[in-house]
Order: C-alpha cells, then structure tokens, then sequence
C-alpha cells in the first residue's frame, strides 16, 4: 500500500509554524523578487534556502540526491542549474564536492552581486507597470524546449542604449551565449517551422540529447558543432541525433583535419562536474 501524504489527504494541506519554520531575513525574500530566475533555478535556490536558513546555517552539505528529490528536477538539470546560479554569483560554492563528499552551498548574501538583480525601479514607468510581473525567462518544470531556447544576461549593452531602454520601460534586452545558440539550433530540428505540423524529426529531444550536444560542444568548439547542426538538416534524413552529427564532425576531422578545442581530460571533468 503506498504511503498517504498530507497532500493526499482529503483535508489538504495546513502547514504549521509550530510544525517546523525557515527563518530568513525579509531583505532577501524582497532581493529573490527582484532578480528574474526560471523555474528551475527559483527552486534550486528555495531548496538550498531551506537545506541551510531551514536548519539555522547559513552554508550545508548537499547532494545531488537531494535537490533532485526536493524539487523533482533530473540531475542533469539540476547539475546545470547549480552551475548557471554559481556563474550568476546567487549561490556560492564553498566545497567543491569530491568523490562522495557533496558540494557545500551557500546563499551568496549580497544580492548587489547577483547577475540579474535590478536595484532600483526603471524610471519613467508607471506604478502599475512596476508592480506587473515582468515575463522575464520563465519556464515550467519539464518544458526543456523553453529553456533551451531562453538566454541568460551576457556581456554588457552601451550605457546610452540601456539609459532609453529604462525611461522607456522596457526590461533589459537579453542576448544569447554561443552554447545557448548551439543547443537552440539542435532543438529547432525538433520543432515544426508551421504550428500544427509534425516536427520533421520526431519528438522533441530529451535531456540526455542535449547534454550530449553541450559536451560535444564544449570538446569540439560552438562553432563546428553549429556547422555540423546545419549540414546535418540538409540532409533530410528522418533521425537527426547527437551521433549523427558527431559523425559529421569526425568526417571534418579527417578531410579538414579539425582539432578537439580542449584536451580528453579537460573533456573528462567538464562532463563530471558539469
């Protein structure tokens, strides 16, 4: 018989105070507002807050395991989302996690750091539109197809460019990574150009799909594997997956003698702590 939880229950859910609490200061659940976050890392972070403010630390011990169960994400997301929040500076690596020992996270404290946080209100926008939610990059659990196409903030814009966008209130323009714009290719052969119709190459590519695309890029470099994407599209074959187009670039390495961009074992641990 399978276990009932409370949220099986006909009564529903009537969480407690008395039951257990997170203490946290109100200046950063107003910060976590402010900065745009998807889905995916809005819950790696509220399970990071709940590993460490939960139990009254401010850093923890954490698994993969256990952001997985806690938010339902697939490791390879959860990898990549952890990433991406540490390359925005939100949370904060303390120990890398080696062999068994887990990594131990921590909140990065000083939102000015993070990448994404929006300090002051745009000017120039009416009241009501600063209280609107800004459509922002977000994406429910499991629409890959919405991540792989979202960009994160990159670079910098020109200050007079950024100066009109704000008095006309226009949120910042977002500009895509050269891996974003790689997997962003690969999943295009996936997607029907005309709504309605059959995607020329079957369903949409799972998780497992893109992370071989990311690796390959990161061995072989955005720019060949964007190439071999293309080529591979011309094509027409009905299956269109990551060894098909690595075999295209191992064609090139023989008949334009391409070199991979990194070393096998610098390919090695990017695949591990990726």
């Amino acid at each position: 018989m399978a276990k009932q939880t409370i949220l099986d229950s006909k009564e529903g859910a009537n969480p407690q105070v008395e039951n257990g609490y997170t203490r946290i200061a109100n200046e950063l659940l107003e910060a976590l507002a402010r900065v745009r976050l998807s889905s995916y890392e809005m819950s790696i972070v509220l399970t990071v807050i709940r590993k460490t403010y939960g139990w009254q630390k401010t850093l923890d011990t954490i698994a993969d395991s256990q952001f997985v169960e806690a938010t339902g994400i697939s490791r390879s997301h959860v990898w990549r989302t952890l990433s991406r929040l540490e390359e925005r500076s939100i949370l904060t690596k303390v120990r890398p996690g080696k062999g068994r020992r887990a990594t131990v996270w921590a909140l990065q404290k000083d939102y000015t750091r993070w990448d994404g946080y929006e300090m002051l209100p745009v000017r120039g926008a009416k009241e009501d539109d600063r209280n609107a939610t800004s459509s922002g990059s977000i994406m429910l659990p499991g629409e890959v197809a919405k991540e792989a196409r979202s960009a994160t903030r990159t670079g910098s814009h020109k200050r007079k460019d950024i100066n009109k966008e704000k008095e006309r209130g226009i949120p910042p323009r977002i500009k895509k990574s050269d891996r974003e714009e790689t997997v962003s290719r690969f999943v295009k052969l996936f997607v029907p150009s005309i709504p309605g119709r059959e995607a020329p190459y079957g369903d949409y590519p799972s998780g497992t799909a893109l992370d071989d695309i990311d690796c390959m890029a990161e061995l072989w470099g955005d720019a060949v594997v964007q190439e071999a994407i293309e080529a591979a599209a011309k094509t027409g074959k009905s299956k269109l997956g990551p060894g098909y187009i690595e075999a295209i670039i191992f064609r090139w390495k023989k008949e334009r003698g391409i070199e991979p961009r990194i070393t096998r074992r610098e390919y090695d641990h990017y695949v591990q702590t990726r």
